[in-house]
Protein backbone atom coordinates (compact mmCIF):
# COMPACT_ATOMS: atom_id res chain seq x y z
CA UNK A 1 0.00 0.00 0.00
CA UNK A 2 1.43 3.42 -0.89
CA UNK A 3 2.34 5.57 2.11
CA UNK A 4 2.92 9.04 0.63
CA UNK A 5 0.24 11.68 0.18
CA UNK A 6 1.15 12.07 -3.47
CA UNK A 7 0.15 8.46 -4.13
CA UNK A 8 -3.23 8.82 -2.43
CA UNK A 9 -6.36 8.37 -4.53
CA UNK A 10 -9.01 11.12 -4.64
CA UNK A 11 -12.37 9.48 -4.00
CA UNK A 12 -14.65 12.48 -3.59
CA UNK A 13 -14.68 16.21 -4.48
CA UNK A 14 -17.35 18.37 -2.83
CA UNK A 15 -18.30 21.84 -4.07
CA UNK A 16 -20.40 24.56 -2.53
CA UNK A 17 -23.85 25.66 -3.60
CA UNK A 18 -26.11 23.54 -5.75
CA UNK A 19 -29.74 22.76 -5.03
CA UNK A 20 -28.90 21.90 -1.41
CA UNK A 21 -27.02 25.21 -0.99
CA UNK A 22 -24.19 23.44 0.76
CA UNK A 23 -21.58 25.52 2.64
CA UNK A 24 -18.01 24.28 2.89
CA UNK A 25 -15.58 24.66 5.80
CA UNK A 26 -14.64 28.18 6.89
CA UNK A 27 -10.96 29.06 7.31
CA UNK A 28 -10.63 32.10 9.57
CA UNK A 29 -7.84 34.65 9.13
CA UNK A 30 -7.25 37.35 11.73
CA UNK A 31 -5.95 40.51 10.11
CA UNK A 32 -3.40 40.98 12.90
CA UNK A 33 -2.04 37.42 13.04
CA UNK A 34 -2.90 35.72 9.74
CA UNK A 35 -4.43 32.26 9.47
CA UNK A 36 -5.44 30.39 12.61
CA UNK A 37 -3.37 27.24 13.28
CA UNK A 38 -4.21 24.25 15.46
CA UNK A 39 -7.29 26.01 16.81
CA UNK A 40 -5.29 28.00 19.38
CA UNK A 41 -7.38 31.14 18.95
CA UNK A 42 -10.76 29.45 18.57
CA UNK A 43 -10.94 27.64 21.91
CA UNK A 44 -12.57 30.57 23.70
CA UNK A 45 -14.71 31.95 20.88
CA UNK A 46 -18.44 31.82 20.22
CA UNK A 47 -19.13 31.81 16.48
CA UNK A 48 -22.18 33.18 14.69
CA UNK A 49 -22.18 32.34 10.96
CA UNK A 50 -24.81 33.20 8.35
CA UNK A 51 -24.62 32.61 4.60
CA UNK A 52 -26.63 33.60 1.54
CA UNK A 53 -26.25 32.29 -2.00
CA UNK A 54 -26.89 34.67 -4.89
CA UNK A 55 -27.25 31.69 -7.26
CA UNK A 56 -26.75 27.93 -7.30
CA UNK A 57 -23.13 28.39 -8.35
CA UNK A 58 -20.36 30.46 -6.82
CA UNK A 59 -19.28 31.20 -3.28
CA UNK A 60 -21.83 32.31 -0.68
CA UNK A 61 -21.93 35.71 0.97
CA UNK A 62 -20.76 34.98 4.53
CA UNK A 63 -21.28 36.99 7.68
CA UNK A 64 -19.08 35.74 10.51
CA UNK A 65 -18.89 37.07 14.05
CA UNK A 66 -16.57 35.66 16.72
CA UNK A 67 -17.03 36.69 20.35
CA UNK A 68 -14.00 36.15 22.57
CA UNK A 69 -14.15 35.27 26.23
CA UNK A 70 -13.07 38.81 27.13
CA UNK A 71 -16.05 40.29 25.24
CA UNK A 72 -14.15 41.46 22.16
CA UNK A 73 -16.01 40.78 18.89
CA UNK A 74 -14.35 39.97 15.57
CA UNK A 75 -16.25 40.21 12.27
CA UNK A 76 -15.53 40.08 8.56
CA UNK A 77 -17.69 43.22 8.20
CA UNK A 78 -15.44 45.29 10.48
CA UNK A 79 -14.32 48.63 9.07
CA UNK A 80 -10.67 47.62 9.32
CA UNK A 81 -11.11 44.62 6.99
CA UNK A 82 -10.56 45.62 3.33
CA UNK A 83 -13.60 45.05 1.16
CA UNK A 84 -11.60 43.18 -1.47
CA UNK A 85 -10.12 40.84 1.15
CA UNK A 86 -13.19 38.73 1.92
CA UNK A 87 -12.05 35.47 0.40
CA UNK A 88 -13.55 36.12 -3.04
CA UNK A 89 -11.10 35.90 -5.91
CA UNK A 90 -10.58 34.04 -9.11
CA UNK A 91 -8.95 31.23 -7.11
CA UNK A 92 -10.72 28.65 -4.98
CA UNK A 93 -9.51 27.08 -1.75
CA UNK A 94 -9.92 23.37 -1.08
CA UNK A 95 -9.33 21.30 2.05
CA UNK A 96 -8.11 17.71 1.70
CA UNK A 97 -8.93 14.99 4.23
CA UNK A 98 -6.68 11.92 4.08
CA UNK A 99 -7.64 8.48 5.33
CA UNK A 100 -4.33 6.91 6.35
CA UNK A 101 -5.68 3.37 6.39
CA UNK A 102 -7.08 3.36 2.84
CA UNK A 103 -4.75 6.14 1.64
CA UNK A 104 -7.66 8.03 0.00
CA UNK A 105 -8.41 11.74 -0.17
CA UNK A 106 -11.68 13.63 0.16
CA UNK A 107 -11.40 17.17 -1.21
CA UNK A 108 -13.86 19.84 -0.10
CA UNK A 109 -14.24 23.44 -1.26
CA UNK A 110 -13.68 25.90 1.59
CA UNK A 111 -14.14 29.60 2.37
CA UNK A 112 -11.35 31.89 3.56
CA UNK A 113 -12.72 34.69 5.72
CA UNK A 114 -10.69 37.56 7.18
CA UNK A 115 -12.02 39.03 10.40
CA UNK A 116 -11.07 42.14 12.33
CA UNK A 117 -11.88 43.55 15.72
CA UNK A 118 -15.12 45.52 16.00
CA UNK A 119 -14.07 48.57 18.03
CA UNK A 120 -15.17 52.16 18.28
CA UNK A 121 -12.73 55.00 17.82
CA UNK A 122 -12.23 57.12 20.94
CA UNK A 123 -13.79 60.53 21.02
CA UNK A 124 -11.54 63.32 19.84
CA UNK A 125 -10.12 65.79 22.31
CA UNK A 126 -9.74 68.52 19.67
CA UNK A 127 -12.27 71.22 20.51
CA UNK A 128 -12.25 72.51 16.93
CA UNK A 129 -13.67 69.19 15.73
CA UNK A 130 -16.56 69.00 18.18
CA UNK A 131 -19.94 69.92 16.72
CA UNK A 132 -20.82 72.65 19.25
CA UNK A 133 -17.50 74.47 19.09
CA UNK A 134 -17.23 74.07 15.31
CA UNK A 135 -20.72 75.48 14.81
CA UNK A 136 -19.98 78.45 17.11
CA UNK A 137 -16.70 79.11 15.28
CA UNK A 138 -18.46 79.00 11.92
CA UNK A 139 -21.12 81.46 13.13
CA UNK A 140 -18.54 83.93 14.43
CA UNK A 141 -16.54 83.81 11.20
CA UNK A 142 -19.70 84.40 9.16
CA UNK A 143 -20.64 87.39 11.33
CA UNK A 144 -17.13 88.87 11.00
CA UNK A 145 -17.18 88.45 7.24
CA UNK A 146 -20.61 90.07 7.03
CA UNK A 147 -19.42 93.06 9.12
CA UNK A 148 -16.33 93.57 6.93
CA UNK A 149 -18.36 93.44 3.72
CA UNK A 150 -20.84 96.00 5.04
CA UNK A 151 -18.14 98.37 6.23
CA UNK A 152 -15.53 98.10 3.47
CA UNK A 153 -17.03 95.88 0.74
CA UNK A 154 -18.52 96.74 -2.62
CA UNK A 155 -22.16 97.64 -3.12
CA UNK A 156 -22.78 94.29 -4.82
CA UNK A 157 -21.70 92.34 -1.73
CA UNK A 158 -23.83 94.53 0.51
CA UNK A 159 -26.91 93.91 -1.67
CA UNK A 160 -26.33 90.15 -1.45
CA UNK A 161 -26.34 90.21 2.35
CA UNK A 162 -29.44 92.40 2.40
CA UNK A 163 -31.23 89.95 0.13
CA UNK A 164 -30.24 87.05 2.39
CA UNK A 165 -31.66 88.83 5.42
CA UNK A 166 -34.97 89.44 3.64
CA UNK A 167 -35.24 85.74 2.77
CA UNK A 168 -34.54 84.61 6.33
CA UNK A 169 -37.58 83.58 8.40
CA UNK A 170 -38.21 83.29 12.09
CA UNK A 171 -37.81 79.64 13.16
CA UNK A 172 -40.28 80.00 16.06
CA UNK A 173 -42.91 81.38 13.71
CA UNK A 174 -42.45 78.43 11.35
CA UNK A 175 -42.72 75.96 14.26
CA UNK A 176 -45.98 77.53 15.42
CA UNK A 177 -47.45 77.31 11.92
CA UNK A 178 -46.44 73.66 11.57
CA UNK A 179 -47.95 72.77 14.96
CA UNK A 180 -51.20 74.48 13.99
CA UNK A 181 -51.27 72.60 10.67
CA UNK A 182 -50.54 69.28 12.38
CA UNK A 183 -53.49 69.75 14.77
CA UNK A 184 -55.92 70.02 11.83
CA UNK A 185 -54.70 66.79 10.18
CA UNK A 186 -56.68 63.65 11.03
CA UNK A 187 -55.49 60.05 10.93
CA UNK A 188 -58.01 59.21 8.20
CA UNK A 189 -56.63 61.85 5.87
CA UNK A 190 -53.08 60.54 6.30
CA UNK A 191 -54.01 56.92 5.56
CA UNK A 192 -52.86 55.73 2.15
CA UNK A 193 -55.48 54.29 -0.23
CA UNK A 194 -55.72 50.52 -0.32
CA UNK A 195 -54.89 50.40 -4.03
CA UNK A 196 -51.68 52.43 -3.51
CA UNK A 197 -50.56 50.18 -0.63
CA UNK A 198 -51.17 46.87 -2.37
CA UNK A 199 -50.28 47.93 -5.90
CA UNK A 200 -47.99 45.52 -7.72
CA UNK A 201 -47.13 45.19 -11.36
CA UNK A 202 -47.05 41.42 -11.68
CA UNK A 203 -49.74 38.85 -10.82
CA UNK A 204 -49.22 36.63 -7.75
CA UNK A 205 -46.00 34.69 -8.37
CA UNK A 206 -44.22 31.83 -6.60
CA UNK A 207 -40.53 32.48 -7.25
CA UNK A 208 -39.50 29.43 -5.19
CA UNK A 209 -41.51 26.99 -7.33
CA UNK A 210 -39.78 23.77 -8.40
CA UNK A 211 -42.00 23.48 -11.49
CA UNK A 212 -42.76 26.09 -14.12
CA UNK A 213 -46.46 25.23 -13.86
CA UNK A 214 -46.47 26.45 -10.25
CA UNK A 215 -44.84 29.85 -10.89
CA UNK A 216 -48.12 31.42 -12.05
CA UNK A 217 -51.46 29.71 -11.46
CA UNK A 218 -54.64 30.64 -13.28
CA UNK A 219 -56.58 30.06 -10.04
CA UNK A 220 -54.72 33.05 -8.55
CA UNK A 221 -55.88 35.28 -11.42
CA UNK A 222 -59.49 34.17 -11.86
CA UNK A 223 -62.18 32.52 -9.74
CA UNK A 224 -63.38 28.99 -10.66
CA UNK A 225 -66.69 30.39 -11.89
CA UNK A 226 -64.90 32.88 -14.14
CA UNK A 227 -62.67 30.12 -15.54
CA UNK A 228 -65.73 28.00 -16.40
CA UNK A 229 -67.38 31.01 -18.03
CA UNK A 230 -64.30 31.71 -20.16
CA UNK A 231 -64.10 28.05 -21.21
CA UNK A 232 -67.70 28.09 -22.47
CA UNK A 233 -67.04 31.38 -24.28
CA UNK A 234 -63.99 29.84 -25.92
CA UNK A 235 -65.97 26.83 -27.15
CA UNK A 236 -68.51 29.12 -28.84
CA UNK A 237 -65.72 31.34 -30.18
CA UNK A 238 -63.93 28.37 -31.79
CA UNK A 239 -67.00 27.49 -33.87
CA UNK A 240 -66.45 30.62 -35.95
CA UNK A 241 -62.92 29.53 -36.99
CA UNK A 242 -63.04 26.14 -38.68
CA UNK A 243 -59.52 26.51 -40.16
CA UNK A 244 -56.28 28.38 -39.75
CA UNK A 245 -57.02 30.46 -42.83
CA UNK A 246 -60.03 31.93 -41.01
CA UNK A 247 -57.81 32.88 -38.10
CA UNK A 248 -55.28 34.62 -40.35
CA UNK A 249 -58.06 36.42 -42.20
CA UNK A 250 -59.50 37.69 -38.90
CA UNK A 251 -56.06 39.02 -37.92
CA UNK A 252 -55.71 40.81 -41.27
CA UNK A 253 -59.16 42.34 -40.88
CA UNK A 254 -58.19 43.36 -37.31
CA UNK A 255 -61.12 41.42 -35.87
CA UNK A 256 -58.73 39.81 -33.40
CA UNK A 257 -55.31 40.92 -32.19
CA UNK A 258 -52.10 39.37 -33.57
CA UNK A 259 -51.31 37.91 -30.14
CA UNK A 260 -54.68 36.15 -29.95
CA UNK A 261 -54.31 34.99 -33.54
CA UNK A 262 -50.87 33.52 -32.86
CA UNK A 263 -52.14 31.66 -29.78
CA UNK A 264 -55.20 30.36 -31.67
CA UNK A 265 -53.00 28.98 -34.47
CA UNK A 266 -50.85 27.15 -31.93
CA UNK A 267 -53.93 25.78 -30.11
CA UNK A 268 -55.91 24.92 -33.27
CA UNK A 269 -54.60 21.30 -33.63
CA UNK A 270 -55.90 20.47 -30.14
CA UNK A 271 -59.49 21.26 -31.10
CA UNK A 272 -62.10 21.61 -28.34
CA UNK A 273 -59.61 20.40 -25.69
CA UNK A 274 -57.86 23.75 -26.00
CA UNK A 275 -60.94 25.66 -24.77
CA UNK A 276 -59.57 26.30 -21.22
CA UNK A 277 -56.33 27.72 -22.62
CA UNK A 278 -58.20 29.75 -25.22
CA UNK A 279 -60.40 31.13 -22.45
CA UNK A 280 -57.32 32.63 -20.79
CA UNK A 281 -56.30 34.06 -24.17
CA UNK A 282 -59.73 35.69 -24.57
CA UNK A 283 -59.40 37.26 -21.13
CA UNK A 284 -55.91 38.44 -22.14
CA UNK A 285 -57.32 39.93 -25.35
CA UNK A 286 -59.83 41.91 -23.27
CA UNK A 287 -56.88 43.62 -21.53
CA UNK A 288 -55.20 44.17 -24.91
CA UNK A 289 -58.34 45.95 -26.14
CA UNK A 290 -58.24 48.22 -23.09
CA UNK A 291 -54.58 49.10 -23.75
CA UNK A 292 -55.38 50.08 -27.34
CA UNK A 293 -58.44 52.19 -26.50
CA UNK A 294 -58.42 55.96 -26.74
CA UNK A 295 -59.32 58.26 -23.90
CA UNK A 296 -62.43 59.54 -25.70
CA UNK A 297 -63.66 55.97 -26.20
CA UNK A 298 -63.13 55.16 -22.53
CA UNK A 299 -65.07 58.26 -21.50
CA UNK A 300 -68.03 57.40 -23.75
CA UNK A 301 -68.29 53.64 -23.50
CA UNK A 302 -66.36 52.65 -20.40
CA UNK A 303 -66.10 48.88 -19.98
CA UNK A 304 -68.56 48.30 -22.86
CA UNK A 305 -65.88 48.98 -25.49
CA UNK A 306 -63.86 45.92 -24.47
CA UNK A 307 -63.94 42.53 -26.18
CA UNK A 308 -67.42 41.39 -27.16
CA UNK A 309 -66.64 37.74 -26.40
CA UNK A 310 -66.38 37.87 -22.60
CA UNK A 311 -69.22 38.75 -20.25
CA UNK A 312 -69.94 42.23 -18.93
CA UNK A 313 -68.83 41.17 -15.44
CA UNK A 314 -65.34 40.29 -16.69
CA UNK A 315 -65.22 43.50 -18.72
CA UNK A 316 -65.99 45.51 -15.60
CA UNK A 317 -63.35 43.58 -13.66
CA UNK A 318 -60.68 44.38 -16.26
CA UNK A 319 -61.78 48.01 -16.51
CA UNK A 320 -61.67 48.57 -12.73
CA UNK A 321 -58.41 46.64 -12.25
CA UNK A 322 -56.29 48.51 -14.78
CA UNK A 323 -57.70 52.05 -14.66
CA UNK A 324 -57.18 54.56 -11.88
CA UNK A 325 -59.00 57.54 -10.49
CA UNK A 326 -62.60 58.63 -10.75
CA UNK A 327 -62.14 59.37 -14.46
CA UNK A 328 -60.74 55.86 -15.12
CA UNK A 329 -57.46 56.70 -16.81
CA UNK A 330 -54.59 54.44 -17.85
CA UNK A 331 -51.53 55.76 -15.99
CA UNK A 332 -47.98 54.62 -16.85
CA UNK A 333 -48.01 52.35 -13.79
CA UNK A 334 -51.38 50.78 -14.55
CA UNK A 335 -50.41 50.37 -18.21
CA UNK A 336 -47.25 48.45 -17.26
CA UNK A 337 -49.29 46.36 -14.82
CA UNK A 338 -51.75 45.51 -17.60
CA UNK A 339 -48.91 44.51 -19.95
CA UNK A 340 -47.45 42.24 -17.26
CA UNK A 341 -50.84 40.52 -16.91
CA UNK A 342 -51.05 40.15 -20.70
CA UNK A 343 -47.64 38.47 -20.76
CA UNK A 344 -48.50 36.08 -17.93
CA UNK A 345 -51.92 35.15 -19.35
CA UNK A 346 -50.44 34.63 -22.81
CA UNK A 347 -47.67 32.41 -21.44
CA UNK A 348 -50.16 30.33 -19.45
CA UNK A 349 -52.40 29.93 -22.50
CA UNK A 350 -49.67 29.08 -25.02
CA UNK A 351 -47.48 26.60 -23.15
CA UNK A 352 -45.17 29.29 -21.70
CA UNK A 353 -44.05 30.70 -25.07
CA UNK A 354 -45.04 33.85 -27.04
CA UNK A 355 -43.89 35.49 -30.28
CA UNK A 356 -41.95 38.59 -29.20
CA UNK A 357 -42.54 40.50 -32.45
CA UNK A 358 -46.32 39.99 -32.40
CA UNK A 359 -46.54 41.00 -28.75
CA UNK A 360 -44.47 44.14 -29.40
CA UNK A 361 -46.49 45.15 -32.47
CA UNK A 362 -49.83 44.53 -30.77
CA UNK A 363 -49.04 46.40 -27.58
CA UNK A 364 -47.10 49.12 -29.48
CA UNK A 365 -44.29 48.82 -26.98
CA UNK A 366 -40.64 49.40 -27.82
CA UNK A 367 -38.58 46.19 -27.78
CA UNK A 368 -36.25 47.33 -24.99
CA UNK A 369 -39.16 48.41 -22.77
CA UNK A 370 -41.03 45.17 -23.48
CA UNK A 371 -37.90 43.17 -22.63
CA UNK A 372 -37.75 44.87 -19.23
CA UNK A 373 -41.35 43.87 -18.47
CA UNK A 374 -40.59 40.32 -19.63
CA UNK A 375 -37.72 40.15 -17.16
CA UNK A 376 -39.99 41.64 -14.51
CA UNK A 377 -42.45 38.71 -14.78
CA UNK A 378 -39.54 36.25 -14.78
CA UNK A 379 -39.60 35.43 -18.51
CA UNK A 380 -36.65 35.46 -20.88
CA UNK A 381 -36.34 36.66 -24.48
CA UNK A 382 -34.63 33.99 -26.58
CA UNK A 383 -34.17 33.25 -30.29
CA UNK A 384 -35.72 30.10 -31.71
CA UNK A 385 -33.06 28.08 -33.52
CA UNK A 386 -35.52 26.55 -35.99
CA UNK A 387 -37.61 29.57 -37.01
CA UNK A 388 -35.14 32.32 -36.09
CA UNK A 389 -37.91 34.23 -34.26
CA UNK A 390 -37.48 35.95 -30.93
CA UNK A 391 -39.64 34.23 -28.34
CA UNK A 392 -40.75 35.14 -24.83
CA UNK A 393 -40.19 32.01 -22.76
CA UNK A 394 -41.02 31.25 -19.13
CA UNK A 395 -38.77 28.58 -17.65
CA UNK A 396 -36.74 27.83 -14.58
CA UNK A 397 -34.63 29.44 -13.27
CA UNK A 398 -36.64 32.62 -13.62
CA UNK A 399 -35.04 35.72 -15.10
CA UNK A 400 -33.79 38.29 -12.60
CA UNK A 401 -34.97 41.88 -12.91
CA UNK A 402 -32.69 44.67 -11.65
CA UNK A 403 -34.64 47.97 -11.40
CA UNK A 404 -31.40 49.94 -11.01
CA UNK A 405 -29.99 48.65 -14.30
CA UNK A 406 -30.49 51.16 -17.12
CA UNK A 407 -30.62 49.62 -20.56
CA UNK A 408 -29.04 52.12 -22.92
CA UNK A 409 -28.87 51.88 -26.66
CA UNK A 410 -25.69 51.90 -28.64
CA UNK A 411 -24.05 55.27 -29.07
CA UNK A 412 -24.01 56.60 -32.60
CA UNK A 413 -20.64 57.03 -34.19
CA UNK A 414 -19.53 60.59 -34.71
CA UNK A 415 -19.50 61.55 -38.35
Amino acid sequence: MPSSVGDAMVTQVLSQGGSSKRIGPVIVKFEHCGRVKDGDFCTGFKADLSARFRSNVGNPDLKLELEASNGLVYSNLASSVPKNDDGKSCLKTYVAYRDKESNTLRIEEANVVTVGAVVQAPKTANLLLTSVVAEDLKTRRSASKKHLVRQFGQAKGQRIYEQIERLQVDSEQIDNKMKFAAETVSEESMQMPLQARTETLTPPVNKDADNVYDVYRKEDLLHPGELEELTSCAEEFLEGFPGREDIRKAVEEKSISPILGSIMEDLWPRGSSAAPSLGLALYMDCIVTLLGSRVSALDKGGAKILSYVVSSALKTKVFDMFTEGSNHRLTPVSRDRAICHVLVLGLLANNFSLDFHKVSSTLRKKPDMLSRLCYLVGAKVESDLLSGKKMIVLKLPLANFDPDKVMRGRKRKAR
